[in-house]
């Protein structure tokens, strides 16, 4: 497989830490400007060309929410997006809050005034996080297996412990130990804990 995207975190490091979850091998192509890019979708089917992509064999794809979708179907996880059911709408739902939450971070990292935006954000943040808080109550997982939604508050919650970290501003997050303790669950799984401590991962900006 081949995973196309800058070389950047952005919106495909959670791809990347799918891959080595799953331990599906796959190269990277990393362009350097937008006319690489372009360059490089004519070599490819896709339908909407964009990054990131990924390609597999016969398989082009874009688009970072319908990406992992195939890389779980790839690895055979059935149930990575919910059981069929009111699981599978539930995760979800799961997913519209931590999608709402994400673009609020790296709107976060590209302006200027980073302290006064994530200070405008406190409430926004904590009641986010509160309502997932509640949602993962005293489960290992959301759900009796790990699933995609996991991944996801994994990404988000490290990024944002980051960016404040960063700014020498309070984590809201240490007011959740529960989000705490599952981000140090998943940071252990095996294969994503070998990538988050690769040199590769560790080097690469966030956007």
């Amino acid at each position: 497989m081949e995973l196309g995207y800058w070389n950047i975190k952005g919106l495909a490091e959670l791809l990347r830490i799918l891959l080595h979850y799953f331990k599906l091998e796959y190269t990277e192509f990393n362009p350097s400007s937008l006319e690489e890019a372009q360059q490089k979708f004519k070599s490819y089917h896709f339908s909407f060309p964009n990054l990131p992509y990924l390609v597999d064999g016969d398989v082009h794809l874009t688009e970072s929410s319908a990406i992992p979708i195939y890389i779980a179907h790839k690895a055979g996880a059935h149930d990575f997006f919910g059981k069929q059911g009111l699981e599978h709408i539930h995760h979800a739902e799961i997913l519209g809050v931590l999608r709402d939450i994400a673009p609020v971070i790296s709107e976060a990292v590209r302006r200027e005034d980073h302290v006064e935006f994530i200070g405008s954000k406190k409430d926004f943040f904590i009641r986010k996080f509160g309502d997932l808080s509640k949602k993962l109550s005293t489960n290992k997982f959301f759900f009796e297996q790990i699933t995609y939604a996991d991944f996801f508050l994994f990404a988000v919650v490290r990024s944002y412990t980051i960016l404040v970290n960063h700014l020498k501003l309070d984590n809201l997050i240490e007011n959740f130990k529960n989000l705490n303790e599952h981000n140090s669950r998943i940071s252990e799984l095996s294969g994503v804990k070998e990538y988050i401590e690769s040199e590769e991962a560790k080097k690469r900006p966030y956007l």
